[in-house]
């Protein structure tokens, strides 16, 4: 469903436009709500429809009416919509209508348009009769033009499920919604991270500028590691930074023969395409470290914690040190000094010696441009290396303000001679890797293609031709 858009101080208007269709269409809809809802016989539906039978009578059998109410995931809904909108081929618009009957019965009906918006990120409610807030990738936060009423707001929470004075729920699609009710607050307020279908990849974001394709084809290699030695990098940045969409991007450059072991509190990687991924999730079920401790024992090639906050970080410090390679987080720091300096203290509590078992450290930040308004952009790329008195910081690349671009400094990269090393490479040969891998990512970005699926296939056909 399209929607209009319009930046602002100090938000942003997100206006839904809700399908149109003509008085015909719009009776037709509500007479195949009524079918499916059983206030209708098929007799008396094909009487004024005239249809074939057996494809809808088909249809109806495929239907229970007792999960009404319960939204399905997108891809057993998208089953759903392309049978009933070939049961509707006689309607100029058989693809909207099918979509605006199926969102009444499986889907979260109001707000299910924001669902469908990949630029969208979160999804604010604050009761009933008030705007429905959401924030968007570019344009920060809007106010939308939609808004629940209070018999609508409670059906919603139903929907949602849960009872508990605050809960956090994981909806159909992977989204994570946070539920607060009274009296922990004066009406049920709702905020829902939406999770991607389609997450970016690394030549999307190098097309949005978040990284250039030098830095992108520096982390391929890194991460990559020629199959052999792969890097340990952590991500680190502030609040909606883009740290989780960064390393879901590096996923796409993991080779596809790796086993794959994915630790989260709230769903957000999405690791299209990869066939040996297990997510696990943390909760009241079991802590971070307590699955990263299971996870040790699942013969992991890659393990990925997303949102490091406390012991789970020094585990996977411990895990690096007992030979784990290819190891990846994210966690919240303002630079690569302040992520040291977190890693080190409590909660996470790394212990001081394990530090530079963490090869890089790329730091991402969030940012209101006065030239072009809400960007994320890759700040700093810096190597941890063994001090006299403690982990050094070698920052490799940094990010330039005034020409909005992320610049090499004067430093030697350690990472490139690490790498020649561990892989018995000379630093020239490494370094006409990385060449040739960031005019790929150049070559990918300049024929637009970004899709997270595609650049997995390149990525893997790449592979196949260099092994």
């Amino acid at each position: 469903m399209p929607a209009d858009l319009m930046k602002g101080y100090p938000y942003g208007e997100y206006r839904v436009q809700p399908p149109v269709f003509s008085e015909a269409d719009a009776q037709f809809s509500d007479d195949v709500a009524s079918l499916m809802d059983r206030r209708l016989t098929l007799s008396a539906f094909l009487k004024k429809h005239p249809g074939n039978e057996a494809a809808w009578q088909a249809f109806l059998d495929g239907l229970d009416v007792t999960s009404f109410g319960t939204p399905l995931p997108l891809k057993d809904r998208g089953r759903l919509e392309t049978t009933l909108s070939a049961l509707c081929k006689n309607v100029q618009s058989s693809q909207a209508l099918a979509q605006a009957v199926l969102r009444r019965f499986f889907g979260y009906e109001l707000i299910e348009p924001l669902f469908e918006d990949e630029e969208l990120e979160e999804i604010v409610v604050n009761g009933f009769s008030e705007p429905i807030w959401v924030y968007h990738r570019e344009a920060g936060l809007c106010k939308t033009n939609l808004q629940f009423d209070e018999k609508k707001l409670e059906f919603f929470l139903n929907q949602l499920g849960g009872k508990d004075l605050y809960d956090d729920i994981r909806l159909a699609d992977g989204s994570r919604a946070n539920v607060i009710r009274p009296p922990a607050a004066p009406w049920p307020s709702v905020t829902i991270r939406v999770f991607h279908q389609r997450p970016f990849s690394i030549v999307h974001l190098i097309q949005k500028n978040t990284l250039s394709a030098e830095v992108a084809a520096l982390l391929w290699t890194a991460y990559e590691g020629f199959r052999l030695f792969p890097l340990n990098v952590l991500i680190a940045g502030g609040t909606a930074a883009g740290k989780t969409t960064m390393l879901n991007a590096l996923t796409a450059l993991i080779p596809p023969e790796e086993r794959i072991v994915t630790i989260e509190d709230t769903p957000e990687l999405n690791l299209v395409g990869r066939t040996n991924w297990v997510p696990l999730f943390s909760g009241k079920h079991a802590t971070a470290q307590e699955l990263l401790i299971n996870a040790l024992r699942m013969r992991p090639d890659r393990l990925i914690v997303g949102d490091m906050r406390g012991a789970e970080a020094e585990t996977l410090f411990t895990a690096m040190n007992t030979g784990h390679r290819g190891a990846s987080g994210t966690f919240h720091a303002n630079s690569d000094r302040d992520a040291i300096t977190r890693l080190e203290n409590t909660p996470m509590n790394v212990p001081t010696v394990l530090l530079p078992l963490a090869d890089l450290i790329v730091v991402q930040q969030r940012f209101n441009d006065r030239r072009h308004g809400l960007v994320r952009r890759i700040t700093q790329v810096s190597e941890i290396a063994r001090g006299e008195t403690g982990p050094a910081l070698n920052q490799v690349y940094q990010w330039n303000p005034e020409s909005d671009f992320i610049e090499k400094t004067s430093t030697p990269s350690a990472t490139i001679e690490k790498l020649g090393r561990a892989t018995n490479r000379s630093p020239k040969q490494v370094m006409a890797v990385m060449e040739e891998r960031k005019k790929v990512l150049q070559y990918l970005a300049e024929k637009g293609i970004s899709g997270h699926e595609d650049v997995c296939q390149f990525v893997t056909e790449y592979y196949k031709k260099v092994s």
